[in-house]
């Protein structure tokens, strides 16, 4: 299942990309649904009086200006019945909760660093399987990649202090 959301995200990439390649405005492309082999059957009447166990809930955490994944995000899931589960956002931004639990997800805490280091809590509708999914600024959540920026001049060129490079004027 990660592999084929993986897909889909790097296939929307790609659409995306080509429409703005050719001028045209972004598509609008639906949500990846699960295979008929993937999903759980109908509940019978026999069952929905004892407690099911729940194909799980999935939190995706992305940037929507961009559509970029956030890796490695540290997270906490919270349920219903006041438990938690740590998890970690993975390469396409997802972090799985484990199958099974027969209490359903009702807020997440996303745990940042720096520059802007903290938690932030957010609460959904209680949901015992599915996706949730949470846009942030990703600018806002990146380092800066230097305070102070020093550059000499070497002839018509500038020189970073301390690095590799330079920034030199083309005719």
């Amino acid at each position: 299942m990660r592999q084929a959301l993986s897909d889909w995200q790097d296939a929307r990439a790609l659409a995306i990309e080509a429409a703005r390649a050719a001028g045209l405005p972004e598509p609008t492309l639906a949500d990846p649904t699960l295979p008929a082999a993937c999903t759980m059957p109908p509940a019978d009447a026999a069952e929905s009086s004892t407690a099911r166990a729940s194909p799980g809930v999935a939190i995706r955490i992305f940037d929507p200006a961009s559509d970029q994944p956030a890796r490695n995000l540290p997270i906490t899931l919270h349920f219903a019945n006041g438990t938690k589960k740590k998890l970690v956002t993975g390469r396409s931004g997802f972090a799985f909760a484990p199958r099974g639990a027969t209490t359903k997800a009702v807020s997440v805490t996303v745990h940042t660093e720096a520059p802007i280091a903290g938690d932030m809590t957010i609460t959904f509708a209680p949901l015992q399987h599915g996706i949730v999914r949470i846009g942030f600024d990703r600018q806002q959540l990146m380092a800066r990649p230097f305070d102070t920026l020093r550059l000499r001049i070497a002839g018509t060129a500038l020189v970073i202090e301390g690095a590799k490079g330079r920034y030199e004027r083309q005719p």
